[in-house]
């Protein structure tokens, strides 16, 4: 074979690795292994992770108010380095079940250090709550409608009657 032919192994390997790294070039032989449908992620369902984050922050805490509270300032400053701009949506699920969450313990919590601290976390989380609602230019209704749309999720009425009450007992 003369030196410096294009026959042989050596002229197939070269294309085939050029297709090999090429980008979208790579076809799963097992779908597990298949790259993901890039989906936008939704103000609800970002919403609804921030929802998941408060959540997963005060059962991990065992409801008790400051560590639920470091929790949820270390979920919002790590969601906001991760997303850089774009933090709303995420805000405004994780305050709002923050909120919704607190107050409830603040009844059993009653007359104890962590009621106290409890009740002044309801008060930032609504407050926090309500800001970033607005700047996603959100109603409470729309809000309301994310968290109570799908089964198992809130029950519409109880959290429209307990918005309500927050409302008007923090004058928003």
């Amino acid at each position: 074979m003369p030196t410096g032919s294009n026959t042989g192994l050596g002229s197939l390997v070269f294309p085939a690795l050029l297709l090999a790294l090429a980008p979208g070039a790579y076809v799963a032989s097992d779908p597990l292994d298949a790259p993901l449908a890039h989906k936008p992620p939704t103000v609800r369902s970002e919403m609804q992770r921030g929802g998941d984050a408060a959540f997963k922050c005060v059962l991990d805490s065992h409801f008790l108010p400051q560590a639920a509270e470091r929790c949820v300032k270390n979920a919002q400053g790590g969601n906001r380095q991760q997303m850089g701009t774009g933090f709303e949506a995420f805000d405004t699920g994780l305050y709002f079940m923050a909120w919704n969450l607190t107050e409830d313990a603040v009844t059993p919590l009653k007359g104890t250090d962590e009621g106290e601290i409890a009740q002044i976390n309801v008060k930032y989380y609504w407050g926090m709550y309500v800001l970033s609602r607005k700047k996603l230019g959100l109603t409470d209704d729309a809000v309301i409608r994310a968290f109570s749309d799908k089964e198992g999720s809130l029950k519409e009425k109880p959290l429209r009657e307990k918005v309500a009450r927050a409302a008007d007992q923090f004058h928003e």
